[in-house]
């Protein structure tokens, strides 16, 4: 038996692509956290101090206790450090007005052409 899969929404893999990278990015952030009691641990390169979060209740420091750690704060950028869940959210906000407009441009002719 073949399953295949047809949407009434014509290019829906240009809505879905991001609506998956935000829901991943998002899910991920959050399941960390609340493996963490509700705090993003970080991975700081040169180390963490007592007051490296000082004025910040979200973030805290690494520890051997972390759970999760792959999914907390811990890939080295020149400004900082992210997780991979903030990649998912940043790639969700690069690409959502190209792949909008991308399949407004093709249901726009796909109902041109129709008439």
């Amino acid at each position: 038996m073949k399953v295949t899969f047809r949407s009434r929404i014509p290019y829906v893999w240009l809505l879905a692509v991001p609506a998956v990278c935000v829901v991943f990015g998002s899910l991920a952030n959050m399941v960390v956290m609340a493996a963490n009691g509700g705090q993003m641990p970080v991975l700081w390169p040169a180390g963490c101090t007592a007051d490296s979060f000082s004025s910040d209740s979200l973030h805290v420091c690494m520890t051997e206790d972390t759970n999760l750690k792959f999914l907390a704060d811990w890939i080295v950028l020149k400004w900082g450090v992210a997780s991979p869940g903030d990649f998912g959210i940043w790639t969700y906000e690069l690409i959502k007005v190209p792949f909008l407009s991308a399949w407004s441009a093709l249901v726009i002719r796909k109902a041109v052409r129709s008439r």
